[in-house]
């Protein structure tokens, strides 16, 4: 996408960092503009943001305005704005929600597959897998997810509990050979709970996976492996949307991982009536 374009451009010149830091801080405003209005806005040139345009391997601001505007308004930016807006209006339709949801649903899952290191993600479902038991730690929305979490590794055939804030008591048992593996999720990487789970864990030997939107935060670097989730920047009307779809494809993925070792087993003859499908018998 031309966001990621704009965002990656190798070695622009200092009047091409004032139109790409211009168009990043207001998107919804490309599709108005003109190459002299854009220049007159970042003080540079309607030539040089032809040449910005062309680096980008486009013929001119014409069409960059153009495949920009198409871009942005699929993007998770994009959709959350179109949404915010008829969220306050009192005069939009259920109908025009359920048009705007589908797209923003696959658009965070796609944001947050941009965000996930694969290497993490594979190190992440290695240390589940080898893992005896699975402590997870959340509060608050956190906690709810932990729960669901919980019954899909049971379904894998994994002992899990969860916790609320560091259970101390128990933390202080365990040892690098126990078996244990702790999941630790916070929304931002701010929550002094889940920093205090994280380290405690970890000076235990612990391994502790991480799961927040700041990889560079106090708790990110307490996580033997850290997974950056997509969310919100702010905690908005949709922040309750986002973030739950974000950390789901995480915990989702985590699941997945385990899956291939259990099928023969997770569904037998007995799933067969859970999901309300008869048996059939051989004459």
């Amino acid at each position: 996408m031309l966001i990621d374009d704009l965002k990656s451009l190798d070695h622009p010149t200092s009047q091409e960092r004032l139109i790409i830091s211009y168009i990043l801080k207001h998107p919804d405003g490309v599709s108005s503009m003109t190459s002299q209005s854009l220049a007159d806005a970042t003080l540079t040139s309607a030539a040089t943001i032809t040449r910005l345009c062309k680096k980008l391997g486009l013929s001119g601001f014409s069409e960059f305005r153009e495949q920009f505007t198409v871009e942005y308004s699929i993007s998770a930016e994009g959709l959350l704005a179109q949404l915010n807006k008829p969220l306050i209006n009192n005069r939009v339709s259920s109908t025009d929600i359920m048009n705007l949801l589908p797209r923003y649903y696959s658009r965070v899952i796609y944001e947050t597959s941009k965000h996930l290191v694969p290497a993490d993600v594979a190190s992440a479902s290695e240390l589940l897998g080898k893992a005896s038991v699975v402590d997870l730690y959340g509060s608050g929305i956190n906690y709810a997810l932990m729960q669901q979490f919980a019954f899909q590794l049971e379904t894998a055939n994994k002992v899990a509990s969860v916790h609320d804030a560091a259970n101390v008591h128990m933390i202080e048992c365990l040892t690098s050979q126990s078996g244990h593996v702790a999941l630790v999720a916070s929304h931002t990487g701010k929550n002094r709970s889940m920093i205090e789970a994280a380290g405690m864990l970890a000076k235990r030997g612990i391994p502790v996976i991480g799961i927040s939107a700041d990889s560079s935060s106090e708790f990110a670097k307490a996580s033997t492996v850290h997974l950056r989730i997509f969310t919100t920047p702010t905690l908005d009307k949709l922040s309750l949307v986002t973030y739950p779809l974000s950390i789901g494809y995480v915990l989702d993925l985590l699941y997945t991982s385990l899956l291939p070792s259990r099928m023969a087993t997770m569904f037998g003859q007995n799933s067969q009536v859970f999901y309300g499908e008869e048996t059939v018998h051989r004459q």
